[in-house]
């Protein structure tokens, strides 16, 4: 007879457990009898497709955009999502969101991390290249604590420059305050074929 117990999973797996992606009970061999043998379960691994599909979905849910170029993947936050406004300081339950995306990039064999933060231009030039800095800076630091080598990111402000849209309108202000995380990736085996 085969009997099941709940374990305790770290919390990379019991995001994709409550995605329906991995099974939440495993076998309790020792409470088999000795003479038996456990039936083979086959239980196979999502694959990294997969897992990256459903780091995407939740992502959307904060506004997150993806974009996948060759092996350059451009990852779009809303800095109103992230941040107080005007300030370099997390809005709380924020950190869940930046562990997801760190998640999601170490998903992926990666060379570099940049990460790029902009403003709008209602602030005047060094406030706004000193905040975007400091955006940058937090947001690079999130990354690295949960698990991606500091040692290939690298984070910079970058103020107002490379608008999206146009500052005349608050819908453009709101879309060019954004935090840009690029990533470069080596590409495996099959792709090359």
């Amino acid at each position: 007879m085969i009997h099941f117990k709940t374990r305790k999973w770290s919390k990379p797996v019991r995001f994709l457990a409550l995605l329906g992606f991995l099974s939440v009970a495993t076998f309790n061999v020792s409470a088999c009898s000795k003479k038996s043998k456990p039936a083979d379960v086959a239980t196979a691994a999502p694959s990294i497709e997969r897992i990256r599909a459903s780091y995407r979905i939740a992502l959307a849910q904060y506004g997150v955009h993806i974009v996948k170029v060759g092996q350059v993947v451009r990852v779009f936050v809303p800095t109103d999502t992230l941040f107080v406004s005007g300030s370099a300081n997390l809005r709380p339950g924020q950190g869940i969101l930046l562990a997801t995306i760190a998640r999601f990039i170490g998903t992926y064999k990666t060379i570099y991390v940049k990460v790029a933060a902009y403003t709008d231009d209602s602030l005047p030039a060094p406030i706004r290249l000193a905040l975007s800095d400091k955006r940058a800076e937090v947001v690079g630091n999130r990354i690295w604590v949960n698990g991606i080598d500091s040692r290939i990111v690298t984070a910079l402000g970058k103020g107002a420059h490379n608008s999206v849209d146009s500052n005349a309108y608050q819908t453009g202000q709101r879309r060019n305050r954004r935090v840009e995380i690029t990533f470069k990736y080596f590409a495996d085996r099959y792709q090359l074929l």
